[in-house]
């Protein structure tokens, strides 16, 4: 059985008047493959490939998260300015120097590891940056990998 997670979630912009909601509920699906929303996959560059383990090891088992847009243009012309935030998570510091990454599951690497792989990079990374450190945040609360058939 495919390891992957699926959140329902909220997208908001910045308009004139503040945050805006572009949709209600939307479905948010992590796996294997990247991720998709509403069931459109989001492009996934090569160096996406030796993270998207940490993706399914530490997805929290969250209800409902935030996804935010840097601009108001329309939702297709800005999914590379994702960021995904989940509720009630405090955020980790990132380090100054980015880790190798490891596919040994016995050993994942550490919560500060996580946090330091992934700082500010403009375009596509940003979205894995801000996946990564608040799943990691999340591991601190107690969040879980869960399957999805």
């Amino acid at each position: 059985m495919e390891k992957s997670s699926t959140f329902r979630i909220q997208l908001v912009q910045h308009g004139p008047s503040g945050l805006q909601v572009l949709r209600k509920k939307v479905l948010l699906r992590i796996d294997a493959d990247g991720v998709a929303i509403a069931g459109q996959r989001l492009p996934a560059p090569d160096h996406l490939v030796q993270k998207r383990r940490l993706l399914r090891l530490y997805l929290p088992n969250a209800h409902e998260t935030t996804v935010r847009f840097a601009d108001s243009v329309g939702v297709d012309a800005c999914t590379d300015q994702l960021r995904i935030r989940f509720p009630d998570c405090r955020l980790l510091p990132a380090a100054a120097a980015m880790p190798a990454t490891t596919d040994n599951e016995a050993d994942p690497p550490s919560l500060d590891e996580m946090a330091s792989m992934f700082m500010y990079d403009p375009g596509f990374r940003r979205l894995v940056q801000d996946l990564h450190v608040q799943i990691a945040a999340n591991e601190v609360a107690g969040g879980s990998m869960h399957a999805i058939s």
